[in-house]
């Protein structure tokens, strides 16, 4: 199934966003980050699944807190930690309410003091300066977390996102022998898998002088089933630009020719304030080209 991120939308409440999703025909929608917070999100999302008969998902930094923060699941700080898995787990809560059983999120960070600025994460020391960097048992950790106090109490599935450096702030999944080891260390989980963000994996592989091609070939034979959802967007290796896809993207080609191993896994098309009739046709015009031979 196809669906289109709720970034698409350049409004910021996301009552009006999915209204100018769903009235432009777009009926799966990726709830993500973007909006702002206020009283009766879920009951406003409730009402419009009913009324346009909407599909769905939920993604990371959805539904906006009240109070901002980063998510940051490798955390060792206990507040930081405490704050996410907090949110978590009521993310998950709306998730199975509209109807979804999958939520999808970032793998977090090796830095403490990671802050956003206006939909950009930055890491900044204090004065006293940082605590520790986070270590990839911290990640690990955090994720038998997620697996075992929510997802499999819940029978509900995570995804983790691969990520991309910037500049000193890394995830530890941004590296095809991270996203590689991190599959292998789950692939006896059902619970636990991977958001495959092909923009992201065009970032690292130009940051890291790795071959996407390679990546995605030896986590579509050898780890299919634990390909939970594809992220889909353009960019030219320099930045995380969600850009609209077109017919001749090499994302596009990877898809087609890759298809048999997906399972049925959710394709979003994750474009940002590109919102008009001309982004319906594209997402359209893609969905054909992918449901082909």
């Amino acid at each position: 199934m196809f669906y289109i991120s709720s970034s698409a939308s350049p409004k910021d409440n996301i009552k009006d966003a999915v209204t100018e999703l769903a009235q432009l025909g777009f009926l799966n929608i990726e709830l993500s980050g973007g909006t702002k917070y206020y009283d009766g999100i879920k009951n406003d999302l409730l009402n419009l699944k009913r009324k346009y008969k909407i599909n769905f998902l939920v993604h990371n930094y959805f539904p906006p807190p009240p109070d901002k923060f980063v998510l940051n699941i490798a955390s060792n700080e206990p507040q930081i930690r405490d704050r996410t898995f907090k949110f978590i787990a009521n993310v998950v809560n709306l998730a199975k309410a509209l109807g979804s059983g999958l939520y999808t999120v970032h793998p977090g960070f090796n830095k403490s003091s990671v802050i956003d600025k206006d939909g950009k994460l930055f890491y900044e020391k204090s004065e006293k300066g940082a605590r520790n960097d986070n270590t990839r048992e911290d990640f690990y950790k955090g994720i038998d977390l997620l697996l075992n106090n929510i997802a499999k109490r819940q029978n509900f599935r995570i995804g983790i996102e691969n990520f991309f450096p910037f500049k000193d702030l890394r995830s530890f999944m941004d590296s095809q022998a991270d996203i590689l080891e991190f599959l292998d260390y789950y692939k006896d989980e059902p619970n636990i898998g991977i958001l495959l963000d092909l923009g992201h994996l065009n970032v690292a592989a130009d940051c890291l002088g790795f071959n996407k091609f390679d990546a995605t070939e030896k986590i579509f034979t050898d780890y299919a089933d634990k390909i939970f959802e594809i992220h889909m967007s353009e960019n030219n290796g320099n930045g995380d630009f969600h850009q609209v896809s077109d017919l001749g993207s090499w994302q596009v080609e990877l898809i087609r020719r890759n298809k048999r191993f997906l399972n049925g896994a959710p394709i979003v098309f994750e474009w940002r304030s590109v919102l008009d009739r001309q982004t319906y046709q594209s997402f359209e015009a893609l969905k054909q080209l992918l449901n082909g031979s």
